[in-house]
Formats: C-alpha cells, structure tokens, sequence
C-alpha cells in the first residue's frame, strides 16, 4: 500500500471504541494493515497503547470500500488499544517485518492538532 490507500474516516471513543476506514485503492485479499493509539515518537511508537492488525477478507476490497474496526477480521497484535475521549489519534500502517513501519495515514481529535511527541509526556 502507499501513503492514502486507506483513510481514516470516523472513529467513536467512548466505549465500545470504533473505526471506520475506506479504501481509496483496489486491495486484493491476504494484505495486512494495522491502526494504533499509540503516539508517533520516531523509534517509531511510544509505548503503553495498543495495536489491532486488520486482513483483507476474500474477494479483497474495492477502493470505496468501508471496513470497520472492531471486526471479524481484525485481530490484537498489542494489548491496550482504548481511545481517549478527551483527545486522542488513530494511525494506519503496515509493518515492514524489520522493526520499521510504512505509513499509511492518520486522523487526531485533539482541539488544538497535532501534538508534538517530544513535548508531550502521555501516551496519546
């Protein structure tokens, strides 16, 4: 995949925590991408936040495709995937198999943007 195949297009964090995500280009089946909470800090997450990869089903996706987490075909690689109601972002990637990672895009609710990780002290 390449940066914008996927785009985050909603997501709910009041429990249960929700993910709507559509494909902008045609993905065949077997592909696997993941979304995170966990903040970017360049090396390359912070920790204490968590990780649900998602395989693309038979038949693959079309782009214009919505796929939702949670879902049959989503599974916990990291324990603690909860967002914040108070502020929180959602990242799609794709692993790379050597402690890198691709990524995809990503969407924040925090009222004031982005926040810079080497300035902030929490996981979000």
């Amino acid at each position: 995949l390449e940066p914008g195949s996927v785009m985050v297009i909603g997501f709910f964090a009041d429990n249960p925590d929700a993910v709507a995500l559509v494909a902008l280009v045609d993905i065949p089946a077997g592909t696997q991408l993941s979304i995170t909470d966990h903040g970017f800090n360049g090396d390359p997450f912070r920790a204490n936040e968590g990780v649900e990869t998602y395989t693309v089903p038979a038949g693959g996706l079309a782009a214009g495709d919505v796929f939702f987490f949670p879902g049959e075909d989503w599974t916990t690689d990291d324990s603690g995937f909860a967002l914040s109601t108070s502020a929180d972002s959602v990242i799609v990637f794709q692993d790379c198999g050597n402690g890198e990672v691709f990524f995809i895009h990503a969407a924040t609710d925090a009222a004031t943007g982005w926040i810079d990780p080497s300035a902030e002290t929490s996981s979000t």
